[in-house]
């Protein structure tokens, strides 16, 4: 199943499966600040103010799911069971914002750096379950868009 980008939750589940993938090796994690890695994957100067921009919304990241969920989810319990590791995410993001290595900023959720098997990122991933059935989107296929005009033409010529 692909990674869908659609809501904040699968938006940093995404980014951080990325930066794992991107900066595979830990001597390049140790170098690599996790400011400039998340400026290059999202290909803008670090500096500028596009790069500021990337770095304040990516750090906001775990507060847009919070807010997400507590809009669509009722059940406190259940809540609390899918939020329960967004203090990581919000360590990751202050490990981010000042700037440390990206291995330090992994290391926040992912202690060894197996990110894909962190809590975290399979909390996120439940999270971004539960916003996807609570606000579906589709995106039309070229042929189905095809379909609706051939449609809409026969309906108003009719």
């Amino acid at each position: 199943m692909p990674l869908q980008r659609d809501n904040p939750a699968a938006r940093l589940q995404a980014l951080l499966l990325e930066l794992h993938t991107t900066h595979p090796h830990e001597q390049h994690r140790q170098r690599n600040t996790a400011w400039n890695a998340v400026c290059g994957l999202m290909d803008v100067q670090p500096e500028s103010p596009a790069g500021l921009q990337a770095i304040a919304d990516t750090v906001r990241l775990p507060d847009d799911v919070a807010d997400a969920i507590s809009a669509h989810v009722e059940d406190e319990e259940e809540r609390d069971h899918l939020l329960e590791s967004l203090p990581l995410a919000r360590s990751a993001m202050t490990a981010l914002a000042s700037r440390q290595p990206l291995l330090q900023m992994i290391e926040t959720f992912a202690p060894g750096g197996a990110v894909h098997m962190s809590g975290l990122v399979r909390d996120l991933a439940s999270c971004s379950r539960v916003l996807q059935r609570a606000t579906p989107s589709s995106v039309l296929t070229d042929e189905e868009l095809d379909r609706l005009r051939t449609l809409i033409m026969t309906c108003a010529f009719s």
